[in-house]
């Protein structure tokens, strides 16, 4: 996943390790189940919402961009910082 900021010169890869599905070939287009804060979840990545809290997130971070343009992020790593839990062991 690729977001590019207002301006068009930062831009935040987030790269997610999955095992493949039949259905689409990844968990995160058609739902990854997820625990979060005891309540069960499904992150779909074609859904705004779970992107928009994903880019809020990242910004929330504070990176610093005036140095470094491209910033490229584990996306594993980042769903388990926002306190999401993958109860299918899809996320290699």
């Amino acid at each position: 996943m690729t977001i590019i900021s207002e301006n068009r010169d930062i831009k935040f890869i987030i790269q997610f390790t999955t095992k493949d599905t039949i259905v689409t070939g990844s968990p995160l287009n058609e739902g990854l189940r997820v625990m979060k804060e005891g309540e069960q979840h499904s992150i779909n990545l074609n859904q705004p919402k779970y992107v928009a809290e994903v880019l809020q997130y990242i910004l929330d971070m504070e990176l610093d961009v005036t140095v470094k343009k491209v910033h490229e992020l584990n996306g594993n790593e980042l769903l388990v910082s926002m306190g999401y839990q993958d109860v299918t062991g899809l996320l290699i």
